[in-house]
């Protein structure tokens, strides 16, 4: 057990799963990809448009910026998806 035997086991999956040859980095990638498709897919099945309640969040914030300031991670967190 322990995290090594973790880290060592999750590798050995995610090489599995998009090839042997890849690095650590480009696995990351690879997953981060999959995973941030598999996210889009679900809200877009919800009828939910990401891009388009960021593009309103920023807007309102930018108009009125004492009123409705968002905090800067709200936006790079919208921004991710």
């Amino acid at each position: 057990g322990g995290p090594k035997k973790i880290a060592e086991r999750v590798e050995g999956e995610l090489k599995q799963r998009y090839g042997a040859e890849l690095s650590g980095p480009e696995l990351e990638k690879k997953a981060q990809a999959e995973l941030l498709a598999a996210m889009e897919a679900q809200l877009a099945s919800e009828g939910v448009d990401v891009k388009g309640v960021t593009n309103v969040m920023e807007e309102v914030s930018r108009r009125n910026r004492e009123l409705f300031a968002l905090p800067p991670y709200v936006l790079y967190v919208a921004r991710a998806f």
